[in-house]
Formats: C-alpha cells, sequence, structure tokens
C-alpha cells in the first residue's frame, strides 16, 4: 500500500468488541447516507478506536493509544506515521499525523490530518465515510481492530533505523 493508501483512513478500518455494535450484513455496500441514520457520541467513536490496533493491509498497521497518541507503520514501504487522534462532537475520528516515509535515497515527510465521519442506522449498523454527508458511506464492521497495541514497537524500531531525532 502506498503512503497516500495507508494516510487514507479509517473508513477501511473495523472496530472490535464495542457493544450494541452489529455487523453490517454483506447486502450493504457504499452509497448515499442511510436516511434512519443519526450521529455518534463522541465518546462511542472513541470506544471504538481507543487502545486499538488495526491491520490496515499490505503491512500497514496503526494504534490509537487511549490517551490521544496515533501511531502507524507500514514494513513493507518503509514508512511510518506518528501524531494525536481524537473523537469530536460532530461523530468524526480523526487524526493529524507527522508521515516520514524512505524514498530514493533518502526521507521524505509529510503533515496530513484525516477525519472520518460516523452515522448509525436504525438497526444499529454503523456506517463511516471520510467525505461530505453525500458519501459515499460505507458499512463499518468489527474484523480488523484488535485490542491492544502491536504498533508502537514497531514504530519505534523504525523510527530508529529511519535515524530520526527522538523527539518524534
Amino acid at each position: 500500500m502506498s503512503v497516500s493508501g495507508q494516510i487514507r483512513v479509517a473508513s477501511l478500518l473495523v472496530a472490535a468488541g464495542l457493544s450494541g455494535l452489529s455487523a453490517p450484513s454483506p447486502a450493504q455496500a457504499a452509497g448515499p447516507v442511510p436516511a434512519s441514520s443519526r450521529q455518534p457520541a463522541a465518546d462511542y467513536v472513541y470506544r471504538i478506536f481507543a487502545g486499538k490496533s488495526a491491520d490496515w493491509g499490505g503491512g500497514s498497521y496503526a494504534y490509537w493509544d487511549p490517551k490521544g497518541t496515533f501511531y502507524a507503520v507500514n514494513s513493507s514501504e518503509q514508512s511510518i506515521g506518528f501524531g494525536r487522534w481524537y473523537a469530536t462532537t460532530a461523530g468524526r475520528m480523526c487524526y493529524e499525523a507527522h508521515w516520514v516515509w524512505k524514498q530514493d535515497f533518502g526521507l521524505k515527510e509529510s503533515e496530513v490530518k484525516t477525519c472520518t465521519r460516523y452515522r448509525v442506522d436504525g438497526a444499529g449498523d454503523l456506517w463511516s465515510t471520510t467525505g461530505g454527508m453525500s458519501g459515499p458511506w460505507f458499512p463499518f464492521g468489527t474484523d480488523n481492530l484488535t485490542a491492544g497495541d502491536s504498533v508502537t514497537a514497531q514504530f519505534h524500531a523504525m523510527h530508529r533505523d529511519m535515524g530520526l531525532p527522538l523527539s518524534r
């Protein structure tokens, strides 16, 4: 997955262990926001991600520390991301990260803010989009997030291997 691919977001991530969250049916597909949906509370969105690691695929992983720190790694592309994350009262989860990746014979860097919007439909299914209210909206299931931190040790090892200063 490219750096831009891993930066594109949490709408592809999935929550684990959130009570009251049902898995979307296979018949649900991307489309407009369900008419019966409502904005979830910030603490609901926070609980989806806090203390969880996500497998973004292609060797790319992320971790949302409960204290608001965000870590990401992609071992296959030699890239890392570090910053802060938060849930908003507008039903969004955002992360602001400093991304660093190896390119040619040096390092490239970028600052990126990504926000994913969430809605809960009348059946209790969670939907997400990185676009506006017009979507497209995608079902948000429970498969790719796991409790615990499986990312920061690899982040620190890659950070050290890149020769970056300790402040990052």
